[in-house]
């Protein structure tokens, strides 16, 4: 299988993060099989993970719920609909968090910053931790 200098750069720049080099769901991985680069959630943006994880989320969990629960109890499909949209959205925004959060932690682009270069990127991968916060202010008691 040929893989794009781009995503070549991308999986390496994973790797040095000691970040696994493939997260991502089955249809991305059969999109990458047909030459379709379609970015990892480390190099997606905030929104774009919101998106896809959101919307893929609430199709498979309200079919499911849908077909195996909610018809048989009398849920009406707008409630579905709704509880549907509930559970996409707080999925969406959860693991959108948690990609925007470990994306900045190791210093990772966007995708459209990585470069197909040899070194893989312009930018450096963090290895560890955020760096430490200055301060918040005095580390005495409080005066009275």
């Amino acid at each position: 299988m040929n893989i794009s200098p781009k995503r070549a750069a991308a999986l390496k720049l994973l790797a040095a993060a000691g970040l696994p080099a493939n997260p991502e769901s089955p249809v991305a991985n059969l999109l990458w099989r047909y030459q379709i680069d379609m970015p990892p959630p480390f190099f997606r943006g905030f929104w774009g993970n919101l998106a896809l994880r959101g919307i893929t989320f609430a199709v498979i969990w309200g079919m499911g719920m849908w077909l195996f629960y909610w018809s048989r109890h009398g849920y009406s499909p707008s409630a579905a609909l709704a509880t549907t949209g509930i559970g996409g959205l707080l999925y969406g925004l959860a693991t959108a968090a948690f990609y925007e959060y470990t994306r900045r932690k190791y210093g990772l682009p966007l995708w459209r910053d990585v470069s197909p270069n040899v070194g893989g990127s312009e930018k450096k991968v963090r290895r560890g931790a955020l760096p430490p916060r200055p301060p918040l202010g005095p580390r005495g008691p409080k005066p009275r």
